[in-house]
């Protein structure tokens, strides 16, 4: 008997275990026209729940910053879709995609490029000059678990 209420506490538990919310994630690519080049770079997804300004522009660390999320990518091609989800892409301020709040946003999409540098010591490395390639769209948290965004335009380089 004594080996009973333990398993029966047990099973308690696990009826009480909530169900987890359903995944959420996003395909981004871009096309030919945008370059048709592999890209190197940190890939962005960027979330705001206004459209005051672009969501680029509101990420900050002040209370009503946004949501980005991203992941590097190398030798990603034109029209490869790239999946960001909870498995692989972490976030600021919420670190899983999964944890974004249900309603809609104002949902932007970045490729932060990265160039190779050869150093005199010998290293290389991969290092974001300023400037991104960008999509924007609207979306709402509640009503999908899937979105695909295409990059259909360049951002321009902003000067120093």
């Amino acid at each position: 008997m004594r080996s009973l209420i333990p398993a029966i506490v047990l099973l308690v538990l696990l009826s009480c275990e909530q169900n987890p919310t359903t995944s959420l994630l996003f395909k981004l690519s871009f096309t030919k026209e945008m370059s048709d080049q592999a890209q190197d770079g940190r890939l962005l997804l960027l979330l705001a729940n206004n459209n005051k300004a672009e969501p680029r522009f509101q990420i900050n660390d002040g209370l009503t910053t946004q949501l980005v999320f991203g992941l590097d990518v190398e030798g990603m091609q034109p029209g490869q879709e790239i999946t960001l989800d909870a498995s692989n892409a972490f976030g600021f301020p919420r670190r899983s995609i999964n944890e974004i709040p249900a309603g809609e946003y104002y949902v932007q999409a970045l490729i932060n490029r990265y160039e190779t540098f050869n150093l005199k010591t010998g290293h290389t490395v991969k290092l974001p000059p300023d400037q991104a390639k960008a999509s924007s769209g609207i979306v709402s948290r509640a009503t999908f678990t899937a979105h695909r965004l295409k990059y259909p335009s360049i951002l321009p380089e902003r000067k120093p």
